[in-house]
């Protein structure tokens, strides 16, 4: 680790290789897909975005989120077990606490979002509702294959350090409804819980994770009132 001088690395995500958006819009799309090929795909890329990190002169590199499938927070529904979607009904439509995407910007900048939603994807998740009906528990499987595949290209890079940008528990389940806990005070304890072992740093002492919640000023009357 340098001693003179401050270490380079950056917010996390980068742009998708086109060989790996057409396996994500398939994941995204919930269509059929090789998943094989598409292991085999994120790994070259992750390994490719990594040693691009290291040309540019990035200390501590990231794998560019590429391993987040579907999208930055919402991939976290294929880790865990207890959510599930439906269609917002006609009064939760009406209700910002209750929508997907939220703020003034959207208001103010409507033009754009249109064209956002359609190019992100997120459009397909805006009449959705996040639904709580079954215990909250996480699945490591994929994780796992996250830091190997990071630590591989870390290793083959030769750089200083490593993160995985994760989602934190207010940008996971924004809008979610509880419908198998007692209270929400109860779900709201539990999601943090869950998502924390999509969190926790691995054992490699130069390897780190971030913990990303751009979402919070919108959900902070549901999610952070504890």
């Amino acid at each position: 680790m340098a001693s003179n001088r401050i270490l380079t690395t950056h917010v996390g995500s980068l742009v998708r290789p086109p060989k790996l958006i057409e396996f994500l819009r398939k994941i995204e799309d919930r269509q059929p897909y090789d998943q094989g090929a598409y292991e085999v795909c994120l790994k070259e890329s992750i390994e490719e975005v990594v040693r691009q990190q290291a040309d540019a002169g990035i200390d501590i590199v990231s794998d560019g989120e590429f391993s987040k499938g579907r999208n930055w927070a919402f991939y976290v529904h294929d880790r865990l077990s207890g959510v599930t979607t439906r269609s917002l009904t006609e009064d939760e439509a009406k209700d910002p606490m209750a929508s997907v995407g939220g703020g003034q910007d959207r208001v103010a900048f409507p033009e754009f979002y249109a064209e956002y939603d359609r190019v992100s994807g997120l459009g397909k998740r805006l009449g959705a509702r996040f639904v709580v009906n079954a215990p909250l528990t996480y699945s490591d499987v994929q994780v796992k294959r996250d830091i190997a595949n990071l630590k591989a290209a870390a290793a083959k890079a030769k750089v200083a350090g490593a993160f995985l940008p994760v989602v934190a528990p207010a940008s996971a389940l924004p809008n979610a409804k509880n419908e198998h806990y007692p209270d929400e005070k109860s779900c709201c304890g539990r999601s943090p819980t869950a998502c924390t072992r999509n969190s926790r740093p691995s054992s490699m002492p130069a390897f780190t994770c971030r913990s990303m919640t751009p979402s919070c000023p919108t959900c902070t009357k549901r999610w952070c009132r504890r």
